[in-house]
């Protein structure tokens, strides 16, 4: 990377039940935490809670990662999907209004395609699954990538998004929107270790405000 600053990424956690002690929790993927480091990035896990903003502003945010993990409530209306719902919409607000740029994984896909319009619907065959993933032009560098799955909805329709990519049966895997610095796709790529460069290089692509 050149210069001297690391980019600032505000990535949000997994809000789930501890049913024992009926806590709700936070959690990551620390592949997540080594995958941003490959990048070039400095990482915040958004604090989940009424000044969660206040402190990515002050952290100084300069992109934001909606993470995968769990159902949207429109699927399963339990505690933790509302709340979490909640929090990532604020995320994608903001980074609308900051117009910085913003990419959402799996369920974050999911998400930014319902807050902009679209629909979900029900899949088989993508659950712990690999696949290929083919473009319609050089988004992602390549015109199509070999892609790990572990969804069982995805995006019907789209909205005010547009589509980028699709699986060969059909399955819409990623979209950008027509206006914004907003991106989503449905694979994970910090379950691949080592990790493709296709990933980091798209990761950093998406995030170029800070010169590589």
């Amino acid at each position: 990377m050149q210069g001297d600053s690391l980019k600032k990424i505000v990535i949000t956690p997994r809000l789930s039940l501890d049913e024992g002690t009926k806590e709700l929790r936070i959690s990551l993927d620390t592949a997540w935490i080594r995958l941003l480091e490959e990048v070039g990035c400095e990482i915040m896990i958004a604090p989940y809670g009424q000044n969660m903003l206040k402190t990515v502003r002050d952290f100084g945010a300069d992109g934001i990662i909606l993470s995968g993990g769990g159902d949207l409530s429109v699927i399963s209306n339990a505690e933790e999907n509302i709340l979490r719902d909640g929090y990532e919409k604020e995320l994608v607000d903001f980074a609308v209004d900051a117009k910085i740029p913003l990419l959402g994984v799996c369920r974050g896909m999911q998400f930014l395609g319902v807050y902009f319009g679209g629909h979900l619907m029900e899949v088989s065959n993508h659950r712990r699954s690999t696949h290929i993933v083919e473009f319609d032009d050089d988004f992602y560098g390549a015109k199509s990538i070999s892609c790990n799955s572990y969804h069982n909805y995805a995006l019907k329709d789209v909205g005010q998004m547009s589509i980028v990519a699709t699986s060969p049966d059909g399955v819409i895997e990623s979209v950008r929107h027509k206006e914004h610095d907003i991106f989503g796709i449905m694979w994970h790529p910090e379950r691949d270790e080592p990790f493709k460069q296709e990933h980091v290089g798209f990761l950093r692509r998406i995030f170029s405000k800070i010169n590589f």
